[in-house]
């Protein structure tokens, strides 16, 4: 999966949406204005009869048309679907967290007590650093039977991954692999920023059905006196229906813009998800599973009509479908399929646990991280595939049994970024430990218990364990946070200006993590960023050469990865200093992604030339990219 053009294409498709939202709304202006000549004709007529004037005076109007009052309906309808649009985006923009809790799911907690809900952070956790993005938040929609889930989010640095109970309790631990993989590969492809536009969207033309409804509700609650209220409950009555009826083209569009814009999108996430997982059958099983279920993967919610685009399986029974036929798509996946859906039993994700071991590529079917090539530097540039999860999953449970236990704690996460950053001479250590007593710090005690472990860590393997930590850090407040992260900046001699490669790696990605700030937009052009692309480049060729003659032949193979800026000359070594890398990483956050995905393929060409990938040049190839908040796996 290329996860840079993956985006391009989701700018594409949300100019489709655009086109289609556009014919809804013109849509409704023309059957709102029609409503309004219509009324204005009734108006006439009823006036000419109170008045005793001619009645053909009236019916010669026809449709009563008022340019002044077509406009003002014209107007006043596209401020209320553009409003409606715009504030229901706005209330999203808090990240897959706002969509989440819009539908009643409940955050899983960092480190749960269930098996089936430290099954699914298990799977979570693996997937994201096989695929190099953030671990999403998670949710679970304890209400619903159904098997479901969907990924949520404008970008992936603030997706959040949510799952019914009916998915835990169904599905065994490969099926509900096959549904995560189908869910990391909206993540990497871009759908999560469409969802919610297209939320927006379907709100917007929902809204007038909405008013509608509202305003027949309120007249069926209304006690009726006198001969004048009477009439006006009718008209209200009247203007209601009016508006219901019209409003439901509006649910037509909305439907329509679903279906075209989500079929082929969840065709694409499953195929996705088979080469991610290299498992075909796991999300068949939960296809079939879903198929044969009498809850089906139906959504029960409230706010399912507007979030059905978002889900693996169709939320609601509708004429226009969301998604590809369970029958067309299981075949895609398994084209011996017998036509049999299978009856599912709760419980059954017990069978995935014991053989969690057993089905893991072995050590040695990893490719060691000094033999390592472009693409797998970037596999999210290139593919995303089953050796990188299984590469993930074998780390992740040979880990040392105090810090798999410190994983499970919120105050062992924050001991182990601490213990993380220390430095690794003793007494400077000693030192920084006596600190954080003074400091008061919760987690010290927990630290010097960690430490032992921490020490013996295989190289490239520290900013990994690092998401994982940030990630059971995930629910600290912002305050919390804040003070976590001045706490590191004090520890990794940030305020010192003597930093070394791997601690600068370290502040840049807890940064990244615990303080996301939103990306900003400039110009295309690659020459705007000359500079600052120039800076980073530079640097990597400075790590493993002894002087700039060296840099130079290393420095310019990385420029052939930037067609554009082939004749970009290298930053002296004096003026690519950590402090010179940072404010570049923050200048280049505003690239395009094609310009971004060429600067990290550059990086990789650049800290691969001599043939080894010595773990300070991967450190920093991961924290520029975690600055450009683009995925980089697990090595």
């Amino acid at each position: 999966m290329d996860f840079f053009a993956a985006q391009d294409r989701a700018k594409a498709r949300t100019r489709l949406l655009v086109v289609y939202f556009i014919l809804g709304v013109a849509g409704l202006v023309v059957s709102l204005n029609v409503l309004a000549m219509v009324g204005e004709s009734a108006t006439g007529a009823y006036r000419a009869r109170q008045d005793r004037d001619d009645l053909a005076t009236g019916a010669a109007n026809g449709l009563g048309w008022n340019p002044s009052v077509n406009v003002i309906v014209t107007l006043v309808t596209l401020a209320i679907v553009g409003g409606s649009c715009a504030y229901k985006v706005a209330e999203l923009k808090a990240g897959g967290s706002a969509v989440a809790l819009s539908v009643g799911a409940t955050p899983l907690a960092p480190h749960p007590a269930g098996m089936e809900e430290r099954q699914l952070r298990n799977i979570v956790e693996e997937m994201a650093l096989a695929s190099g993005v953030q671990v999403p938040e998670i949710y679970i929609m304890e209400e619903e039977e159904g098997i479901n889930a969907f990924a949520a989010g404008l970008r992936p640095d603030t997706a959040a991954i949510v799952v019914t109970r009916g998915a835990l309790k169904y599905l065994n631990r490969d099926e509900l692999q096959g549904v995560i993989g189908h869910e990391f590969s909206h993540i990497l492809n871009g759908d999560m920023r469409l969802n919610v536009e297209l939320i927006g969207a379907v709100f917007g033309l929902l809204v007038i059905a909405i008013i509608g409804k509202g305003l027949l509700q309120t007249v069926g609650r209304t006690r009726v006196r006198g001969k004048d209220a009477g009439q006006a409950i009718i008209v209200m009555l009247l203007i209601g229906a009016a508006l219901y009826a019209i409003g439901s083209l509006g649910v037509l569009f909305g439907r329509l813009i679903q279906a075209a814009v989500s079929r082929q999108r969840e065709a694409l996430a499953d195929a996705a998800a088979v080469q991610f997982t290299r498992n075909p059958t796991g999300l068949a099983g939960a296809l079939k599973k879903i198929g044969g279920l009498g809850a089906g993967s139906y959504i029960n919610h409230a706010h399912a009509e507007e979030t059905a685009h978002m889900y693996i399986a169709p939320a609601l029974d509708t004429f226009f479908a969301t998604h590809p036929p369970l029958e067309q798509r299981i075949r895609e996946l398994e084209p011996s399929w017998d036509g049999k859906f299978i009856n599912p039993v709760a419980g059954q994700f017990n069978e995935g646990l014991a053989k969690c071991a057993d089905d893991v590529a072995p050590p040695s079917a990893v490719p060691p991280l000094a033999a390592a090539k472009v693409n797998q530097l970037l596999a999210s540039a290139a593919t995303v595939g089953a050796l990188a999860l299984a590469k993930a999953r074998d780390w992740r449970e040979n880990l040392p049994e105090t810090i798999a236990h410190a994983l499970n704690d919120p105050v062992g996460c924050r001991a182990l970024v601490l213990a993380l950053a220390l430095d690794p001479g003793l007494a400077r250590r000693e030192a920084q430990i006596a600190r954080l007593r003074e400091q008061q710090e919760p987690a010290v005690s927990a630290l010097e218990a960690l430490l032992p472990n921490v020490d013996t860590l295989e190289d490239g393997r520290r900013l990994p364990l690092l998401e994982l930590a940030l990630a059971g850090l995930a629910n600290l407040p912002p305050p919390e946070k804040i003070f976590l992260i001045a706490r590191l900046r004090e520890l990794t001699g940030f305020d010192r200006g003597n930093q070394n490669m791997y601690q600068f790696a370290l502040w840049r990605v807890t940064q990244c993590r615990l303080n996301p700030q939103p990306p900003r937009l400039g110009p295309p052009q690659a020459e705007y960023y000359r500079k600052d692309i120039s800076v980073v480049l530079s640097a990597l060729a400075h790590l493993s050469t002894p002087d700039d003659a060296a840099a130079l032949p290393v420095y310019q193979q990385g420029l052939t990865a930037l067609p554009a800026l082939a004749n970009l000359s290298l930053t002296p070594r004096a003026h690519a200093t950590l402090a010179d890398i940072e404010g570049a990483c923050m200048r280049l956050e505003s690239t395009p992604f094609a310009l971004k995905k060429q600067l990290l393929e550059a990086g990789a060409l650049i800290v691969q030339a001599d043939g080894v990938v010595e773990p300070a040049e991967g450190e920093l190839l991961r924290a520029i990219a975690a600055s450009l908040g683009c995925p980089m796996p697990l090595n």
